[in-house]
C-alpha cells in the first residue's frame, strides 16, 4: 500500500508543473502575438505616413 501510494503521488506531482508550464506558455504567446501586432501597425501607419503604402 506505501508503494502504490508514493507513485500515484508521484504521478500526481509530474503533472502539475506540466499544467503550469502550459498556461505560462499560452500567455507567453499571447503576449508576443499582442506585441507583434502593436509593431506591424506601428510599422503599416508609419509607411502609410511615407507614402509608401496606400490603404
Amino acid at each position: 500500500k506505501d508503494t502504490s501510494g508514493t507513485a500515484s503521488a508521484g504521478k500526481k506531482k509530474k503533472l502539475q508543473p506540466l499544467k503550469s508550464k502550459g498556461s505560462a506558455t499560452s500567455s507567453g504567446i499571447r503576449s508576443a502575438v499582442s506585441t507583434r501586432a502593436s509593431l506591424h501597425e506601428n510599422l503599416t501607419s508609419e509607411m502609410c505616413s511615407e507614402g509608401l503604402l496606400t490603404e
